[in-house]
């Protein structure tokens, strides 16, 4: 069971993630920017069909809960700007922009693959042609897994707020030493208290200015 426990590497719904990847994939690949597009066909299971789906959410959750804008947001700002997926990223003229290129449609094939997995088939017309990318594993999937380092950053930006720098990396270390049998230095971690921090001590002002 555990070796089969996915990992997030946006803070969006994890049925979004297959077609972000797909688009992003397929933008570096081709050197493509947003207004190459004329449009964006995301081609899932029926499920995924049913969330909310907003081209201009209005709140956080249904920026998270909608295939469009997630995808919109990855073409015009790159993977960053979905972990974390903040406020700033809401109302933004570029990327609903995009977003309203986006179609949505049932993939009978891909349906009756969920939920066992959570595919997704995104087509982009482009001046260059029509270009096609399927993702049956998004990123994260016990079969197409994110690396250690990626999830040790992913902790330092979920933390950031509550921990230290140096709290922050004790833990991570203690949690290295359990590969040893050690599990001494991870209890002494969590029995201390956090201290208090401000977002402005333990984020880099490289990285406050992306967020």
């Amino acid at each position: 069971m555990i070796e089969q426990t996915y990992f997030k590497p946006y803070s969006a719904c994890r049925w979004t993630h297959a077609a972000v990847d797909g688009i992003g994939a397929l933008m570096d690949e081709h050197g493509l920017a947003p207004s190459d597009l004329a449009g964006v066909e995301i081609h899932t299971f029926a499920r995924a069909l049913r969330l909310s789906n907003r081209h201009d959410p209005a709140t956080l959750e249904d920026a998270q809960y909608s295939l469009p804008y997630c995808v919109a947001l990855r073409a015009v700002a790159g993977a960053d700007a979905l972990l974390p997926l903040t406020e700033d990223a809401l109302r933004r003229p570029d990327v609903v922009a995009v977003a309203d290129k986006v179609t949505l449609h049932l993939d009978s094939a891909l349906d009756r693959r969920f939920p066992a997995s959570t595919p997704a088939r995104i087509v982009l017309r482009t001046a260059k042609g029509r270009l096609e990318r399927l993702v049956d594993s998004p990123r994260g999937d016990p079969g197409n897994p994110v690396s250690p380092e990626e999830l040790e950053a992913k902790f330092r930006i979920a933390t950031r707020a509550l921990m230290r720098r140096e709290d922050q990396e004790e833990m991570l270390a203690a949690v290295d030493s359990l590969v040893a049998g050690d599990l001494s230095p991870l209890l002494r971690a969590l029995g201390r208290p956090l201290a208090a921090v401000s977002t402005e001590a333990t984020i880099p002002r490289d990285e406050q200015e992306k967020t």
